[in-house]
């Protein structure tokens, strides 16, 4: 164990688990539009770092429209919820076929958020002509309330955290008019929840029928991110299914300002954190586990880690350096691999290690190639792809996730060293404007300077250093901000 990592071993860890997750979810996610497997890769300069055979990361980046897996459950609870309200769909193959069904219905589907699961909720409801209802705790970033609005979604901004907000959405659902689907569960409301979790089951019944396709065998340990449990609890059961011939080392990874799932392991029951949690891996910002998730990470799961935010961003970099990428979400499972002290990662085995990247990443849809350093004349036109000022020196760039600045060196550029930049994205939408038409001058662009002036001071106090990816919490970004005037 580290400072910035505690671990928890579950001695008791059963091999198996009775319920065998269904395939159902897949059959109806190919009927969804843009349904395709999300890419499987392999990340040999992970490995060679990790000092295992390999590495293998599922790209979730682009997954049916959406830059996260949460479309996956929310789509398929969405579906059984909808049945469960007003009876079971006739034949349909496309998604024009339900919408026809549910035409006239008024009906509204609500969901608490700290981020993609209210994104995907919302992007269902258009898909089938529905009203959508969204709450979110009151410390969401700005950009992340923008994509829900985006999909047509009505916002309600919730004083306090997460939990608060998901207590608010069980009581603005309590007529027939308006459909819950939450992605958490409590006592007497597990159905919907439970069908989240059966619709991760997709992802990996992917990796699994890539896996056989390549030839190659089930990973040796399986890293799995933690917010309130419920894809841990489907990779969980994915991997403890009755009948598998292999049981791979199960590691839960959790914020540590967030380790809600952590803290009921070891206290043996369900606990509730005290205040708002604070980590930049938002999508991971829980205060509670799901009621229905924890019974199967409490028997199945077999070391429950909790990170600080710092190995979250070496994460982020490893996968950056690799042609990847991705948010803190996906960096903290890559970043607790190496110092988790699981065997083979400890021991430099030869087996495979899985870290499942489910990115919020908005300025590559998907995990392409990186150069690294890049070429003078890719500089350039990732330059003019942004509108960057050729006197500029930062470029502010941010995702679902974070928000982060890549410093152009002058000294590096004077010994002919390579700049390396990300392009600005949808973000830069945060005043209106496409990226194209976004200058990224600093004395011009009120987003920009705020997340310039915010990372000065990030940098002051964590002693950066220029030339490489550095990263700001919103709340950096907000008192930047300020700073500047804006």
């Amino acid at each position: 164990m580290t400072s910035a990592i505690e671990v928890l071993d579950n001695p008791r860890a059963i091999a198996r688990l009775r319920q065998s997750p269904s395939r159902e979810p897949l059959a109806f996610h190919r009927r969804l539009p843009g349904y395709t497997p999300t890419p499987l890769l392999d990340v040999p300069v992970l490995a060679r770092a990790m000092g295992v055979g390999s590495v293998l990361v599922k790209d979730e980046t682009s997954r049916l429209g959406l830059p996260s897996f949460k479309i996956l459950g929310a789509s398929w609870a969405v579906y059984r919820a909808l049945e469960a309200q007003r009876g079971v769909f006739a034949e349909w193959e496309r998604i024009e076929d339900l919408a026809a069904q549910l035409a006239q219905s008024g009906l509204v589907l609500v969901a608490a958020t700290d981020g993609n699961h209210g994104r995907a909720v919302a992007r269902m409801a258009r898909l089938l002509g529905l009203g959508a209802l969204i709450l979110v705790p009151d410390d969401m970033a700005v950009a992340r309330r923008a994509a829900l609005a985006e999909e047509g979604a009505e916002l309600v901004v919730v004083e306090g955290s997460y939990d608060d907000a998901v207590a608010r959405s069980a009581l603005t659902a309590a007529d027939d008019r308006h459909v819950l689907v939450s992605d958490t569960s409590w006592s007497g409301y597990e159905e919907v929840p439970g069908a989240v979790i059966d619709g991760y089951s997709t992802l990996l019944s992917e990796v699994d029928d890539e896996l056989a396709a390549r030839g190659g065998r089930d990973p040796d340990v399986v890293f799995m991110q933690v917010g309130v449990g419920a894809f841990a609890a489907a990779v969980t059961r994915h991997y403890r299914r009755p009948g598998r011939p292999r049981t791979p080392c199960l590691v839960s990874v959790e914020p540590e300002q967030a380790a809600c799932v952590l803290a009921s392991q070891r206290a043996g029951r369900i606990v509730t954190l005290p205040g708002s949690q604070h980590s930049i891996m938002s999508g991971l910002n829980c205060g509670t586990p799901s009621l229905l998730a924890f019974p199967v990470l409490q028997q199945a799961v077999d070391v429950f880690c909790a990170i600080e935010d710092d190995v979250a961003r070496e994460g982020v970099r490893a996968l950056f350096d690799a042609g990847i990428r991705a948010g803190e979400c996906s960096g903290g499972g890559v970043g607790a691999a190496p110092c988790s002290g699981r065997a083979p990662i400890r021991h430099g085995g030869q087996g495979s290690a899985w870290a499942p990247t489910h990115a919020f990443c908005s300025s590559s849809p998907k995990a392409s190639p990186i150069p690294s350093p890049m070429t003078r004349s890719s500089v350039a036109e990732e330059r003019q792809s942004v509108g960057l000022l050729e006197d500029s020196e930062q470029l502010g760039h941010a995702t679902d996730q974070q928000a982060f600045l890549v410093h152009l060196d002058p000294a590096a550029r004077s010994r002919g060293e390579d700049d390396v930049i990300t392009p600005a994205d949808r973000h830069l939408h945060a005043n209106g404007r496409p990226p194209v038409e976004a200058r990224a001058d600093v004395e011009h662009d009120p987003v920009l300077r705020g997340w310039l002036v915010g990372a000065r001071r990030d940098e002051q106090a964590r002693g950066a250093h220029p030339g490489r990816i550095e990263f700001l919490d919103d709340h950096a970004v907000e008192e930047g901000a300020k700073v500047a005037g804006h």
